[in-house]
């Protein structure tokens, strides 16, 4: 059937596509498609054979169902090219050190279980064998690929096990081709189309790098796939699995971008009760010329800060501490400045009782000078005096 543009956009309105990185769709579409998925392979793992003359044969030994529920993997597709490559491709959602760590093992698994009863072990060296991880996304390898061999520390070599991990970021390559306009390769583009998210989309990528006949069988495969109920029913269910997840994880971002917030809006108080606290203590020294005392009391405040470091619960104490050692201070300057008010005033007091003196003297007809000499002050103090009273 030939699929038009027209009718795979009436088709979006009316079913969605199941993923292809899904793993019933992945594994399902590629065998149908087996020489486009060898043509991939050996692009993306860039295997000295020709695309024309080989052959590609999937293989039946694959490991326990079990294995598919393992964090992040999907089932493997175990494929064998022309007797001598031997590769085990899998789909991960993410991939982190725990997948990463699971897939050396997977891979031991993988190479053992082609060696037949009383066979030698060096006859595994006969083929090549390739671990090919495609992962949706992955934070470890944000710049496209990756490729892990086995290393000899002693030698500074790669040692010749005959065996391989590729990874593939797929994000990687569809920010490549939507976001920044590049050329990509056949099997970037593949990978670009295995993120597609309708069939619109899968058609618009598989356009640029299959011809007509195998694009139409490719796009069968997918819309077959997505109108199974069985598949569909798995591909809701892990929708849902994944939106829930999603909501835990955002509901557990959004408790830690609060504690944050607090932890900063704590960190910010502290900071201004520590500015406060160093206030008080100028403060406290000025008034009280005690800086030996002080120094001791700014170490045991500088204790107390480090504490509030490492134990918030103690911020509430320490601020109370503070509050009352201002109160305190404060008390103290009331003190200061009723102590200085008093002597204002008797400062004004003696002021006019010399003007009383003065008064009484020019009374007695006494001399600038005499006065002078009575009561202690200037014979220009005194002129002043008379000038302002009008004596």
């Amino acid at each position: 059937m030939k699929y038009t543009k027209e009718f795979l956009c009436r088709l979006d309105e009316k079913m969605e596509m199941i993923p292809l990185y899904f793993d019933q769709m992945f594994k399902s579409v590629m065998m149908k498609n087996s020489e486009v998925f060898k043509r991939f392979l050996i692009d993306t793992l860039r295997l000295n054979i020709d695309y024309d003359k080989s052959e590609i044969n999937f293989l039946n030994n694959e490991f326990p169902k079990e294995i598919s529920k393992e964090r992040g993997k999907v089932i493997d597709i175990h494929v064998r090219i022309d007797n001598k490559f031997t590769i085990d491709c899998e789909m991960n959602y993410y991939y982190d050190e725990e997948v990463m760590a699971k897939s050396s093992v997977y891979m031991d698994k993988f190479r053992g279980s082609f060696i037949e009863v009383n066979e030698a072990y060096k006859d595994i060296f006969d083929y090549d064998f390739y671990q090919l991880n495609l992962n949706k996304s992955s934070k470890m390898y944000p710049n496209g690929e990756n490729v892990i061999v086995s290393y000899n520390l002693t030698t500074d070599a790669i040692f010749p096990d005959h065996k391989k991990v590729v990874l593939k970021n797929l994000d990687y390559y569809s920010s490549l081709y939507y976001n920044m306009g590049r050329n990509l390769s056949f099997d970037q583009l593949f990978m670009v189309a295995l993120l597609s998210k309708n069939f619109t989309e899968l058609d618009s990528v598989l356009s640029r790098i299959l011809n007509d006949e195998e694009r139409d069988r490719f796009l069968e495969s997918v819309i077959n796939m997505s109108n199974d109920s069985f598949s569909l029913h798995a591909w809701q269910k892990e929708k849902l699995d994944k939106w829930e997840k999603w909501h835990r994880d955002k509901r557990l971002d959004e408790k830690e971008n609060k504690l944050d917030e607090k932890e900063n809006a704590l960190d910010e108080k502290e900071n201004k009760l520590d500015e406060k606290e160093n206030a008080l203590d100028e403060k406290e020294n000025k008034l009280d010329e005690k800086k030996n005392a002080l120094d001791e009391k700014e170490n045991k405040l500088d204790e107390k800060k480090n504490a509030l470091d490492e134990k918030e619960i103690l911020l509430n104490e320490k601020e109370n501490q503070i509050n009352e050692k201002e109160s305190q201070i404060n008390e103290k300057e009331s003190q200061i400045n009723e102590k200085e008010s008093q002597i204002n005033e008797k400062e004004v007091k003696l002021k006019q009782e010399k003007i009383d003196v003065v008064k009484r003297l020019i009374e007695k007809k006494l001399s600038f000078d005499e006065i002078s000499y009575i009561v202690g002050i200037s014979v220009n103090d005194i002129r002043t005096i008379v000038k302002k009273n009008k004596l």
